[in-house]
């Protein structure tokens, strides 16, 4: 299968705004100095912490960021799957 370079240029874009769109999660689940990844911490940043005084001072529940950036991918995927754009 053929990739026109139009379609894998907006392929690229897509992902591009997945990276942006997900980027609050991502900078909440993989903080700078911490050099192990904890899926207690991805848990925290995705749904926030369950009680809402706790949510309000802590980063909150975080899966809308997530959900956006698989959209994208997602959108991403159909575009180079797709034969044309229109």
């Amino acid at each position: 299968m053929r990739i026109a370079w139009p379609r894998a240029f907006i392929a690229v874009l897509l992902v591009g705004g997945a990276y942006l769109a997900a980027r609050r999660w991502l900078e909440c689940a993989f903080p700078p100095g911490i050099p192990a990844w904890s899926p207690e911490l991805a848990r925290v940043c995705t749904f926030g912490f369950g009680d809402p005084i706790f949510d309000r001072g802590g980063p909150g529940p975080l899966w809308p960021y997530l959900l956006v950036g698989a959209i994208y991918v997602i959108a991403a995927a159909w575009v180079l799957r797709t034969k044309r754009l229109a």
